[in-house]
């Protein structure tokens, strides 16, 4: 019983094309209402909090001008380790500032301002413009965030470590002075 309802479930499921889709109006004005925030922070990133293996909403982010992460096991949650995980601390570590859900959230950490059919849009409370989390003596400031370079400018004798959440990537350096 276990393997017919795994396979039916997770692997033998029918592909949805758009046309399909009984939503798309929503789906589509979520990405606008989205899209039109304005940005606060370098890096702040909207996740998709929902069912483990529900993949319905994924192609929504490829028109989120912003990066996402989604619960469960999906290509936007390519971080060094796997975080399957909605745990608030997560949230916060990974600069979440916008939370789709398709159920309601009723902790304080998130205030809805937004619904579109099924899906609601909360703010997630703790959310912090600034992504630098220093660890350590001294200060730091980030002092450019674009595609190729991030720059961090640390006063004198400071020592630590310092943490930016963006995703893992192999060819990422770090240099100290250059």
């Amino acid at each position: 019983g276990f393997a017919v309802d795994f396979y039916t479930r997770s692997v033998a499921r029918d592909l949805d094309v758009l046309s399909q889709r009984d939503d798309q109006d929503d789906r589509d004005a979520l990405v606008a209402y989205l899209n039109a925030q304005p940005s606060v922070g370098p890096v702040e990133r909207v996740a998709f909090l929902s069912r483990l293996h529900e993949h319905k909403v994924m192609d929504m982010a490829v028109a989120l001008t912003r990066p996402v992460y989604k619960t469960g096991f999906t290509p936007c949650s390519n971080f060094i380790y796997k975080m399957r995980s909605h745990a608030p601390k997560l949230l916060e570590t990974l600069s979440v500032r916008w939370v789709i859900a398709t159920k309601d959230k009723s902790e304080a950490i998130y205030e809805e301002v937004a619904r579109f059919g099924d899906y609601r849009v909360y703010r997630f409370v703790p959310f912090d413009p600034n992504p630098l989390v220093v660890v350590g003596e001294g200060q730091a400031s980030l002092e450019r965030f674009d595609a190729e370079e991030i720059v961090v400018q640390a006063s004198d004798g400071a020592s630590g470590f310092l943490r930016l959440p963006v995703s893992y990537f192999p060819r990422w350096r770090a240099t100290r002075d250059g």
